[in-house]
């Protein structure tokens, strides 16, 4: 679940990504979850409908952790297959984050 402040933005780039996985993978299972979130959920269907397409190679997030809310940076890089995703977090300067993590076991 997201902050409410960022849920819409986290919601919409999420669809987006769900159709940019579809043209790459158009295979049975992709289209079936599409189709099981399209007649779930009127704010997912209203947003596929938007027909917005998104690859993020980077982000920003705010994640709850033990220690905490962290702010951090996060990038997608490609692990070689379109499937494969490696996600680099990393603490967001400025911020107590790096502290909060060398906390974390």
């Amino acid at each position: 679940m997201f902050a409410e402040d960022i849920r819409e933005r986290e919601s919409r780039s999420r669809g987006a990504e769900l159709r940019a996985t579809l043209a790459r993978r158009p295979d049975e299972p992709v289209r079936d979850l599409v189709e099981k979130l399209r007649s779930e959920s009127a704010e997912f269907a209203t947003q596929w409908d938007a027909h917005e397409v998104e690859k993020r190679t980077s982000d920003r997030k705010r994640i709850l952790g033990p220690t905490g809310m962290l702010k951090l940076y996060a990038r997608f890089l490609s692990a070689g297959a379109p499937e494969q995703v490696l996600v680099v977090f990393t603490p967001v300067a400025g911020t107590d984050a790096a502290e909060r993590l060398a906390h974390i076991g």
